[in-house]
């Protein structure tokens, strides 16, 4: 990694808030006191230019990780007008309310009750691969324990009509995929992020 350490300095530098004093910052777009962007700039640049554009859009974020509630927090500081570079922006439609967020898990077919657990569409013994699911949002990330929401979606038909609903209040939706599953079957993309 020494090679890169001129790259990486350099691209730090490029995050930081330029010309603001680091008490000026809300808490929500940054996660280091005030000093540098949690958000890369041209996210909400393009935010920007879509509402400015008067665009019919919708914004589905996937992550792997744990910090889709963070960035819900930053999309709405950002909403509200509190981004510097942004300060007259406001939007009362762009947001990442709790119930447009999902953790979205596989389940083992064989494991599903018959009808392969979409109200009869598809026969168990006929499902090649595990069953990729919508969980409702909660805060408890217990995936082994699978301390999850109940099940909100679980084929991709179910899915796609939630993410896109024409009549939703909110223009942001969020799924926290299964790493540990993508994990355990080699980081194969057909084991990833599905529906996109």
């Amino acid at each position: 990694g020494a090679i890169y350490q001129s790259t990486l300095h350099e691209m730090r530098q490029k995050l930081l808030f330029q010309n603001y004093p680091t008490d000026s910052i809300d808490h929500r777009l940054t996660k280091d006191g005030g000093n540098s962007h949690f958000i890369l700039p041209a996210f909400f640049e393009c935010l920007y230019q879509l509402e400015k554009s008067q665009r019919d859009y919708t914004v589905v974020l996937r992550t792997f990780g744990n910090d889709l509630p963070l960035v819900a927090d930053a999309i709405q500081a950002f909403a509200e007008g509190k981004h510097p570079l942004y300060p007259s922006f406001r939007s009362q439609t762009l947001r990442l309310p709790r119930e447009n967020m999902y953790r979205g898990r596989y389940c083992n077919p064989l494991l599903l009750p018959a009808g392969g657990g979409n109200g009869g569409a598809e026969d168990r013994d006929s499902l090649e691969m595990p069953y990729f699911r919508l969980h409702e949002w909660t805060d408890h990330d217990e995936t082994y324990g699978q301390l999850l929401g109940r099940v909100v979606a679980q084929n991709d038909h179910e899915i796609l009509s939630i993410l896109e609903q024409q009549r939703q209040p909110f223009k942001v939706f969020g799924i926290n995929d299964d790493y540990h599953f993508w994990s355990q079957n080699k980081c194969k993309p057909n084991f990833g992020k599905p529906i996109w």
